[in-house]
């Protein structure tokens, strides 16, 4: 509907702006249009018709950008949220391992202590003797 409106006020754009001839032909009168004003119709109507097929063309181009944006900006998130995830379980196995070697370095202290004290022991008694 729209391009039926648009395309009778490019015509009568063009017939009140162009030159018309008038011929009386048997007591009638008749307004006819130019060859030259018919070709400038003609273009008109072919422009409009070029305008909605490209404003087609650059909506779908819009649309398939959006999706194309939209998707890069997921895999950005996944690889983010994959990169903290691996952070992370560094993190947790790095303070495992630190608690581990704490655990380990008390034990030893504790045997080495009491090696110690059983090599004093040992000794005081074999002195004694």
């Amino acid at each position: 509907m729209k391009r039926y409106i648009l395309s009778l006020m490019a015509l009568l754009f063009s017939v009140v702006s162009f030159s018309q001839e008038i011929i009386e032909y048997k007591g009638d009168t008749v307004v006819t249009i130019s060859q030259k004003d018919l070709n400038t119709i003609n273009t008109m109507f072919v422009k409009y018709d070029w305008a909605i097929n490209e404003n087609k063309l650059y909506k779908s181009i819009i649309k398939n950008d959006s999706i194309l944006i939209q998707s890069k900006d997921s895999i950005i998130t996944s690889s983010r949220l994959i990169s903290y995830e691996r952070e992370r379980y560094w993190t947790d196995y790095s303070i495992s391992l630190q608690k581990i070697i704490e655990r380990e370095k008390k034990k030893s202290k504790v045997t080495n202590t009491v090696l110690g004290s059983a090599v004093v022991i040992l000794g005081v008694i074999v002195l004694c003797k």
